[in-house]
């Protein structure tokens, strides 16, 4: 598919990757490249899922980001408690701020995966950080697809 980290996307300071749900399998092929291939840049992981029977390949993303010291990982837990190194709710405006605080703009890229809306609203906090629309990428996983970059 078309869906992975474009090489003129690796001269980028900081890669987020957001996923919702079962979005995590798509978004953690990425993640694990990244590792790979060494990247220098900081890495950013929001993962959001319902439960923590949910929050699948967890255990394999703390083993990267504790390898990789510009790897990063923030849990979001909707339906549950939140447990140590999560916090409780959807990814919010509020978390996406606190997270791109200190990146420079214009040397950052976003990539989304998950439901529709959750897709719809992380495109939309990217472009409000003035992310460009160019390196915003997102994968579907049904056939209801649309472009969230209009």
């Amino acid at each position: 598919g078309d869906f992975f980290i474009h090489e003129d996307q690796l001269l980028q300071e900081n890669i987020f990757l957001l996923a919702g749900g079962i979005g995590i399998t798509a978004i953690f092929c990425m993640f694990k490249a990244l590792a790979t291939k060494n990247f220098s840049g900081n890495v950013h992981l929001l993962f959001s899922f319902r439960t923590q029977e949910e929050a699948a390949l967890r255990s394999e993303i703390d083993a990267i980001v504790s390898s990789n010291q510009n790897f990063h990982v923030h849990y979001h837990v909707t339906q549950s408690d939140a447990q140590e190194n999560e916090t409780s709710g959807r990814i919010s405006q509020e978390t996406w701020n606190t997270v791109t605080q200190d990146t420079i703009p214009g040397k950052n890229s976003v990539y989304v995966c998950g439901t529709s809306e959750f897709m719809r609203f992380c495109v939309q906090l990217a472009l409000s950080t003035d992310i460009p629309k160019k390196n915003v990428f997102y994968e579907f996983f049904s056939t209801n697809k649309g472009n969230f970059l209009e």
